[in-house]
């Protein structure tokens, strides 16, 4: 179904890959792209097999189990993902908690060895965050960079 999506907007001149540089194709939504990380995989591939040289990029939360998140990075990688973007929303895990407040046992030593998998897997990474009320970005900034993200963004928040 995703790659019938994505072939329909080439079809229809809504995506272009000109150079390189071109606007990378994402996956990104309402939900997270991990849970289905088989289609994420299988999509990526199909579509680095059909449109050489298009971007791929991912964006994710990054809540991968620290036993897995190795694996899950190279696969990514191996999948023909070029460029990944982490949610990395504070700087230490009480304060990450707080404002993700994920359902699972998972937090923010998973997301911060995520974000090394990914790096040695040789992935482009960003990390990203919020700017909440309590949040210090610079410390999540260089938090990020310190784990190895090659960028990091911040985006205003809103209640």
């Amino acid at each position: 179904m995703l790659l019938a999506a994505v072939d329909e907007a080439f079809d229809q001149g809504r995506i272009t890959v000109l150079d390189m540089d071109s606007a990378p194709i994402t996956f990104a939504g309402y939900g997270e792209p991990l849970l289905r990380p088989e289609v994420i995989y299988d999509t990526a591939q199909s579509i680095k097999e059909g449109r050489h040289g298009v971007p791929l990029r991912l964006e994710t939360n990054g809540l991968v189990s620290l036993t897995q998140s190795l694996d899950v990075a190279s696969r990514l990688k191996d999948s023909g993902i070029d460029h990944i973007s982490i949610g990395l929303h504070a700087e230490n895990p009480s304060q990450y908690q707080k404002l993700v407040q994920p359902l699972d046992k998972k937090g923010f030593g998973e997301v911060c060895s995520f974000v090394m998998a990914c790096v040695e897997a040789g992935l482009d990474v960003e990390c990203r965050a919020s700017e909440a009320p309590g949040v210090n970005i610079s410390s999540v900034r260089q938090l990020a960079l310190s784990l190895g993200a090659h960028d990091f963004k911040s985006d205003s928040y809103h209640e």
